[in-house]
């Protein structure tokens, strides 16, 4: 429910207006309410939804100072990273994968919460540790910071941070998988999960002795793509073998299957056995290792705020790529990340569907406030980054950032997620 913003708007000068009309014409310093957000006039405009508006016509209005006990903890990556990559790699801590800041600290900034960068020197302080452990480039178990900065270490350091337990009414905001799926070019990039794709043996097989050893071919009944590296199982009548790590495909016939992990030399692959090629088991090894650690998030008294997987062919660096594979790889992660965690409010896991505000940005972008959503604007001096979803073939922009963090309050607020002062 929306704060009564009429006697804060007397004390700061604004003219409440009561709900947003979408006939009524709003000049600065007009404030509304939409969807159970209060918003001020920064632009005159008539129809334009302070809900639906990227940041041209409105702002969120917050009280002065914190209106909320909840504390609000981001794990994740430069989706929600607002400086510990850069102050890790050498920088100053002050710079994000943006033109502005991420959607977590803006939400944090609308509630009067501060989202200091936990991993820089200031989020550091005794007594008054950064709340935002984010880091860009981390995947659940992978890091490309000098110290390990994987979800499951930001996990580790937020708890050791409150060996006794986290603070009362906290939620924890976990945002990740972009970097397990692939956007990095590590997995849909090279093809997706081919979790459909199988291939069927005709004659028995062993498995080469040493890598680089003995490379075998293995015939295939269905197209392939060429020059990828994926994963293979085998399942054979009596069991499974494998992963084997794929390390090409020399045309659309076959596979190159290097030496195996995890299986002794020279096994034989008999007849009949069939392979599926995966980079599903990995995500899955992924999240099952995640999931084992919601438990003591949950122990220490977290509320968990899960976020899905966007659909990353929305991307610009997707565009013109295997999109079915790609897809197949984020619903997969989505699925298999659902059925592990079990988000439910009887268990203290919500999810935020971020996936759906992805899609109402891109695929509607006019009707959100923006121009284009498949453009990047990579610093030209030509395009207006508010008018932008994307910063670069991967990021959004701050106007999309706002966006989210606009739907993630509605969402907070629908659900009572945010304890009143």
């Amino acid at each position: 429910m929306a704060l009564d913003l009429a006697p804060l708007a007397r004390t700061r000068g604004l003219i409440w207006r009561g709900i947003w009309n979408e006939t009524a014409r709003y000049n600065h310093p007009d404030a509304v309410t939409e969807r159970g957000l209060n918003y001020v006039a920064i632009n005159s405009n008539v129809g334009a939804s302070p809900a639906r508006d990227n940041g041209s016509n409105w702002r969120l209005l917050a009280g002065p100072g914190s209106k909320t006990r909840t504390v609000i903890f981001y794990l994740g990556d430069s989706l929600l990273d607002n400086g510990s990559c850069n102050y890790l790699n050498g920088g100053q801590g002050d710079r994000w994968a943006s033109n502005g800041p991420t959607w977590g600290p803006v939400a944090n900034e609308m509630l009067g919460l501060p989202c200091v960068p936990r991993w820089t020197p200031k989020g550091g302080i005794a007594g008054q540790l950064g709340t935002n452990y984010a880091v860009s480039g981390a995947a659940i178990s992978s890091y490309i910071t000098p110290v390990n900065t994987s979800l499951l270490a930001q996990i580790s350091k937020l708890l050791a941070d409150y060996p006794g337990g986290l603070p009362a009414n906290s939620l924890v905001v976990i945002f990740i998988g972009n970097n397990d799926v692939g956007v990095s070019g590590t997995i849909p990039a090279g093809g997706g999960i081919w979790s459909e794709a199988h291939w069927k043996t005709t004659a028995p097989f062993k498995v080469p002795p040493a890598a680089g050893a003995g490379l075998i071919s293995v015939e295939n009944s269905t197209g392939a793509i060429p020059s990828l590296t994926n994963y293979v199982i085998a399942r054979t009548p009596s069991g499974v073998l494998g992963p084997y790590p794929i390390t090409g495909v020399p045309d659309r016939s076959h596979l190159i299957i290097q030496n195996p992990f995890g299986i002794g030399a020279a096994a034989t692959v008999p007849s009949q056995s069939v392979l599926q090629v995966f980079a599903s088991w990995i995500l899955h090894e992924e999240l099952v290792m995640f999931s084992s650690r919601i438990a003591s998030l949950l122990s220490a008294g977290a509320k968990i705020i899960w976020t899905n997987l966007e659909k990353i062919t929305l991307l610009p660096i997707f565009i013109g790529s295997q999109s079915g594979l790609s897809d197949a790889s984020v619903a997969y992660w989505n699925s298999t990340a659902e059925s592990l965690i079990h988000p439910g409010s009887t268990r203290n896991i919500e999810l935020f569907d971020i996936a759906s505000v992805y899609q109402e940005m891109c695929k509607h972008p006019t009707q959100n406030g923006f121009k284009d959503a498949v453009t990047p604007w990579n610093n030209s001096a030509t395009l207006n980054p508010d008018d932008l979803v994307f910063y670069d073939t991967v990021h959004l922009t701050a106007a999309a950032h706002r966006f989210i963090a606009k739907r993630f309050l509605e969402m907070l607020h629908r659900r009572g997620l945010v304890t009143a002062a």
